[in-house]
């Protein structure tokens, strides 16, 4: 069981931002992970996703409209009108308003937010991956570490401002004191780890124990008893302290209506690897939504008896077909649905592929000539071979084409026009397999005619009549005369060759695992290599729309584009992670691809592309920031980059500003910043006529210290090294930019700061008294000097004297003031070494300054 919740944890910690231009078809509002639901009254409500999506019903989840992406995201907490939105290398947004708005957050560095509770208005608690935990008590402007240290943390919940609990593979903690002090309230002496906990009052709370085990305690964790509950259960929610819900692992729910004494198992629809549920919330009794892997989400309206899933299909897609522009079809292993708006919407058609043995009679491929006319391929078992059946009807009724005995995998099929293909056959079920064939269609699969049932072949791409190629495990071959004989062009000694695609007769490409991607221009006779962006992708499917535009997609749910007929590759940063293995296109110029948990992706080849945000250098008043954009068969225009503090109030023309049929990294210098301050920015274009935006990025301007001068003796000196300005009575004093500046005229002096262009703030002023030209030094004599136990001031004028005794390091010795005739200052309490007296005349400001010899 703890297999699945790593998996779930690993996919949490990968960079998994939305697509900028991919739009999911299916599941809707998206494919990824669903991670957290969250409402703020009865109708209206958030839902969280790993990919850093934002969503927002207003309908209790009937429809579902993108608020936001956060990258980098993947924690969410929203309560007391109060939201938070944290995830990886220190990302922190806030909302103060419902979630309405959303507001980046940069406190010190904490790390990668791995949990989020909300405890009240202005406090919330969050998690690291290393369990350390921060609280905030300003709404994440500043953060201090609680003591906790019994790691690792499993499940955070506070009941109130003070009262919390928390979880991990000891046991149960609690706290009283909002998190400072901890005592454990039930141990754990096995491997069985408390996973969640969840609180309905201070002192009714569940808590579910790994393995099998919900613990309930009714006196506020002082005690607990414990229930069966199958499966590892992720979250609890409470409709009363009777009623109450628990979602996890495989899809698993359970329901209590009787305060947690007894729980009774759910029929969910989705069991099963890869359904895990992590949210729900319950309306009322009856109603409520529960949210989980597959960008799965279920509404049940009769306390979880039966559900309505929010997307057509959570199973994989097997394939895709359009027939026009707008009317398409997709298979999964034994349903078949159609769209008629360009895959907006799917209606699942009345044609099952079996219903007594589904896991192995299910549809494979289909094939669709036009809107209504179309090929679907069942894959056989046991006693069943492959059937093809054809529809005229957009898949009403159909008909069987034919079937084939001890066939029972459809490998491979293509066709070259509306009425020829070929179809690949084999019993890969038996060890060696030994039926094969390949047939050959002339009226658009009504019939079938035997070409080779001795050469094994897998996946097949015929170019016309005569000339094809298939791939046989990890070898590659080819034919000139129309399947009948074929001749081995590759061979690939790490792996199986698991795709081929041949533009033209000449240029053809073969891809594989560990970055295997060879492209031959001969036909076949030689293969270079080809380098994308991986050197360790699987490499799955290929396909091409045109000798210019073609895609790759690897095993691990990357997307790669060829923009230049395959030469160069780039991979799409935003892919969602899925397995994915069909792609098709659309006469449009729109590609479609889809596989694991029923993916569906749609997109314009003719596309643009802003990421790569990136703010650098910085300093504490400038920063030069850049994009990369990508103009796939279009143009961008008009590039500006758009930045402030709180809005977007300066934007600047980037350089350079558009890009046609190419990439760019344009770029652009911010200036006139405020230091130590958070900032973002975006960027704003102009595409097919339409303004468009980027991605937000965000950055802090360095921090630039305001000097501190000191009046040392007989000079001014600044706390800075470097970066000095001195000021004479608020005009510049041309050259003075060391650390030390011995003034000749009396003034006000002050220093700043420049650093690579920044400007500080102005230090403390000092009003320096000038006393080259002035009577004090005629009227003051100091003797003896050196001196031993004491020395004399001859003060001839009586002026008002203050006198000050510093050491060579400027601290203070003495302080006094006198207006006698001979003044004297005793030494015998003072070390053998220099001196400085400094004399100033109280009512001119006059100032001396001697050094005198202690003996």
């Amino acid at each position: 069981m703890r297999k699945i919740i790593l998996f779930f944890l690993i996919v949490l910690c990968c960079n998994c931002n939305s697509f900028a231009q991919w739009q999911w078809l299916n599941p809707t509002p998206s494919g990824y992970v669903n991670t957290k639901l969250a409402f703020i009254n009865n109708d209206s409500g958030f839902l969280f996703n790993q990919g850093g999506d934002l969503f927002k019903t207003a309908d209790r989840g009937t429809n579902w409209q993108l608020v936001q992406n956060f990258p980098n995201a993947n924690v969410m907490d929203l309560a007391f009108s109060t939201g938070i939105i944290a995830g990886l290398n220190n990302t922190i947004y806030i909302s103060s308003d419902n979630g309405q708005t959303w507001e980046f957050k940069n406190p010190v560095w904490l790390g990668n937010i791995k949990k989020a509770e909300i405890i009240s208005r202005d406090t919330i608690i969050i998690m690291t991956d290393s369990s350390k935990l921060y609280k905030t008590n300003n709404k994440g402007n500043t953060w201090n570490p609680l003591n906790f240290p019994n790691v690792p943390i499993r499940s955070i919940d506070f009941v109130n401002s003070k009262l919390g609990f928390l979880s991990n593979n000891a046991g149960i903690y609690r706290t009283s004191d909002g998190g400072n002090n901890w005592q454990q309230v039930y141990t754990v002496n096995s491997t069985a780890w408390v996973i969640t906990v969840k609180f309905y009052n201070s002192l009714i709370g569940f808590a579910y124990r790994e393995g099998s085990e919900m613990l309930k305690t009714s006196d506020g964790g002082n005690t607990w008893t414990s229930s069966y509950v199958g499966h590892n259960m992720y979250d609890i929610f409470f409709v009363n302290q009777n009623n109450a819900y628990t979602v996890g692992e495989l899809g698993e729910m359970y329901h209590t209506v009787n305060g947690g004494n007894a729980w009774t198992r759910l029929p969910m629809p989705l069991r099963g690897y890869a359904g895990d549920l992590y949210s729900q919330y319950f309306f009322n009794d009856s109603t409520g939504l529960v949210v989980g892997h597959r960008g799965i989400i279920m509404k049940t309206i009769n306390s979880g008896l039966s559900w309505q899933k929010y997307s057509p299909t959570y199973i994989d897609v097997r394939d895709i077909s359009f027939g026009t522009n707008n009317t398409g079809y997709f298979t999964t292993s034994n349903n078949i649905y159609r769209t008629t708006d360009k895959g907006q919407t799917w209606n699942e058609l009345p044609f099952y592929a079996d219903t007594i043995y589904p896991f192995n009679e299910h549809f494979e491929q289909c094939h669709f000539f036009n809107a209504d006319t179309g090929l679907l391929f069942r894959q056989g078992w046991s006693s069943s071979p492959i059937h093809i059946y054809k529809t005229y009807d957009g898949g009403q009724t159909w008909q069987l084409s034919t079937s084939f005995p001890f066939l029972y995998f459809t490998t491979g099929i293509s066709f070259i026009n509306n009425t020829t293909g070929y179809a690949n056959f084999s019993d890969l079920s038996s060890s060696p397999s030994i039926y094969f064939g390949l047939y050959k269609t002339t009226d658009a699969g009504t019939s079938w005619q035997l070409i080779n049932n001795t050469q094994k072949l897998l996946k097949i791409r015929f170019l016309n009549e005569q000339i094809g190629f298939a791939t046989w495990y990890k070898k590659l071959y080819k034919t000139l005369n129309g399947g009948n004989t074929w001749q081995e062009i590759l061979e690939n000694s790490n792996g199986d060759v698991e795709d081929v695609y041949f533009i033209n007769a000449n240029k053809g490409f073969a891809i594989g695992n560990s970055g295997y991607l060879k492209m031959t221009l001969d036909g076949g006779l030689t293969w270079t290599s080809v380098e994308p962006n991986s050197f360790y992708d699987h490499f799955i499917a290929i396909k091409f729309f045109d000798d210019k535009a073609g895609y790759l997609t690897t095993i691990t749910g990357s997307i790669y584009k060829t923009v230049d007929g395959g030469f160069t590759w780039n991979k799409y940063k935003n892919a969602p992670y899925y397995e994915n293995r069909a792609i098709t296109f659309t006469a449009d110029s729109t590609v479609y691809i889809g596989g694991m948990y029923g993916t569906i992706l749609s997109n314009k080849i003719a596309e643009y592309s802003i990421d790569s945000l990136n703010a650098d250098p910085v300093t504490s008043c400038s920063a030069t920031l850049s994009a990369k954009i990508r103009a796939d068969f279009s143009r961008v225009d008009s590039v500006w980059f758009q930045y402030g503090i709180t809005d977007f109030t300066n934007t600047v023309v980037g350089n350079p500003s558009n890009v046609s049929n190419n990439k760019i990294i344009s770029t652009v210098q911010a200036t006139n910043l405020t230091q130590s301050s958070n900032y973002k920015f975006r960027v704003k274009f102009l595409y097919k006529g339409v303004y468009k935006y980027s991605d937000i990025f965000h950055f802090k301007t360095l921090s630039l210290l305001t000097p501190i001068i000191t009046d040392s003796i007989q000079f001014l000196q600044s706390s800075a090294f470097s970066g000095n300005q001195w000021f004479l009575n608020g005009q510049v004093i041309a050259g003075a930019v060391s650390q030390r500046f011995t003034p000749v005229v009396s003034g006000i002096y002050k220093v700043q700061l420049n650093v690579n262009g920044c400007l500080s703030q102005f230090s403390n002023e000092i009003n320096f008294i000038y006393t080259g030209d002035s009577s004090l030094p005629k009227q003051t004599t100091i003797f003896p000097n050196p001196a031993n136990n004491l020395f004399y001031i001859k003060n001839a004028g009586l002026r008002n004297l203050e006198i000050t005794i510093v050491d060579v390091y400027g601290r203070l010795i003495l302080l006094t003031k006198s207006k006698i005739g001979l003044i004297t200052i005793p030494l015998n309490n003072l070390q053998s070494g220099y001196y400085f007296v400094i004399i100033r005349d109280d009512v001119s400001k006059e100032k001396l300054t001697n050094k005198i010899i202690k003996l």
